[in-house]
């Protein structure tokens, strides 16, 4: 067994394989924060014991989810902090051996409202953002400003689309292949 730490934080993690998968969700999900230049408040665990590894972004009242659940299972497991917490969600699914995937949570008195998939896409100076669709329906909401949604995508010609697509692509091999590259050292 060993320790992973992450590069710019305190942090460390158990590396079993599932430890290892939640513990790149969980930086994952930080760096996109730090991205977006976002406080988080970790502390939830009191609030939410089952779901230690959730946090909170105040400002858009958001909880990030981090985990290397599958999206399916994910969202069922999920339900009971959206309800709990009564505000929207993100989760961060990053399973071993797979690319990032992102689902969003829209919390109401009535329902919770469900859009996914959604695709990361990375502005010039690296803001995230989160797309539905590249279609004529296509929505998108940045995750500094995460309850408003934009009834057009951040980009407006196919190379725009494409380039933010593959910025972020980039963006998640280069903090994975630094993780990878962390395990090595220990």
């Amino acid at each position: 067994m060993a320790l992973v730490t992450h590069p710019r934080r305190k942090i460390m993690f158990n590396a079993t394989r599932k430890g290892a998968a939640d513990a790149r969700a969980r930086i994952l999900a930080e760096t996109l924060c730090e991205a977006a230049q976002l406080p988080l408040q970790t502390n939830l665990s009191v609030l939410f014991p089952a779901f230690h590894q959730s946090m909170h972004l105040p400002e858009p009242d958001l909880i990030l989810l981090p985990t290397s659940a599958d999206l399916p299972f994910a969202r069922r497991w999920s339900q009971p902090l959206i309800r709990e917490a009564r505000c929207d969600l993100l989760l961060v699914s990053w399973p071993a051996g797979t690319m990032p995937a992102f689902m969003r949570a829209t919390w109401s008195v009535k329902r919770t409202g469900w859009t996914a998939p959604l695709r990361l896409w990375m502005s010039i100076v690296d803001e995230p953002w989160f797309v539905t669709s590249c279609g004529p329906n296509a929505r998108a909401f940045r995750l500094a400003d995460a309850r408003r949604w934009q009834s057009s995508p951040p980009f407006y010609t196919q190379a725009e689309m494409r380039s933010g697509f593959s910025r972020a692509g980039h963006w998640v091999e280069t903090l994975d292949r630094d993780l990878v590259g962390e395990r090595a050292i220990l």
